[in-house]
């Protein structure tokens, strides 16, 4: 069996006034205009006549929000340009404390990047023989975080190759200001399927 390494680096800074740049949010509808992840899938499951008490853990509730601005069809997976935006918001309050922010948005990032990746080939977390897995994960905090409001999570993956994907996230307050950004590189492995 292979090993795990994780390699975790804290960079400690004075905020200084410097030349600065950031790339704008992008323009995608608000949360408000959008469902909810979980009621996306319950139209799904509907449209195609599954009874969702066979399909637990595609409904299972989580600690956060999602209101995703692209919709995929999960069980009639198909080539979709790489990339995913979600809003996001905690169900609940989180503490100002930065490192509580930090480690949740740390949590938060996880999720999608591989998605993205996904969503060129085709594939996604439902299909049959596919291996995913994240190989290794990097997130820079740019600004002070307060993640109790809507936050859109926009992810692009320039590259899907070799059994891997690579995914680059960008998250931005729902000011538009960019305050955290993280690239991911993932396992994507479709295996035969057995006779």
């Amino acid at each position: 069996m292979g090993r795990l390494y994780l390699v975790a680096l804290f960079h400690f800074r004075k905020t200084r006034r410097a030349l600065e740049h950031e790339i704008t949010i992008p323009d995608v509808p608000a949360p408000d205009e959008l469902k909810d992840e979980i009621e996306n899938r319950e139209v799904l499951l509907k449209k195609l006549n599954i009874d969702s008490k066979d399909m637990p853990m595609f409904l299972r509730q989580r600690e956060i929000e999602m209101r995703p601005v692209e919709i995929q069809d999960y069980f009639e997976p198909k080539r979709m340009p790489p990339f995913k935006n979600t809003w996001i918001r905690p169900k609940g309050k989180l503490p100002s404390d930065q490192t509580i922010q930090q480690a949740f948005l740390l949590y938060i990032s996880d999720m999608g990047l591989l998605a993205a990746a996904n969503n060129s080939v085709g594939v996604n977390f439902l299909t049959k023989n596919l291996q995913n897995a994240s190989l290794d994960h990097a997130i820079w905090f740019h600004k002070k975080l307060d993640l109790n409001d809507w936050f859109l999570y926009s992810i692009d993956s320039p590259i899907t190759r070799n059994a891997r994907g690579f995914s680059r996230g960008s998250i931005f307050a729902k000011n538009g200001e960019l305050v955290a950004s993280c690239a991911q590189e993932g396992l994507i492995r479709l295996w035969p399927e057995k006779k």
